[in-house]
């Protein structure tokens, strides 16, 4: 089971988004190795946060504000 804190469990999330595109959350848990359901509210807190958007089809991408927090992280 993987022990990462929910910023790191955000982080990734990004990160994800951005080098592989519009992904589902399914998508993202897999390549994360990761439930679904925790990548669900990350990915719905992010797009409330401006860092996510949601696209027709329940893709998210990455948003211009998200690539600045990628870019900005410690």
């Amino acid at each position: 089971m993987d022990h990462t804190t929910e910023t790191d469990n955000a982080f990734e999330i990004l990160v994800t988004l951005d080098e592989r595109g519009p992904c589902r959350v399914t998508e993202v848990a897999k390549v994360l190795n990761v439930h679904p359901v925790p990548v669900d509210r990350t990915c719905t807190r992010l797009q409330q946060e401006g860092l996510l958007q949601r696209q027709h089809g329940g893709t998210y991408r990455v948003t211009e504000t998200g690539r600045v927090a990628i870019e900005n992280h410690p």
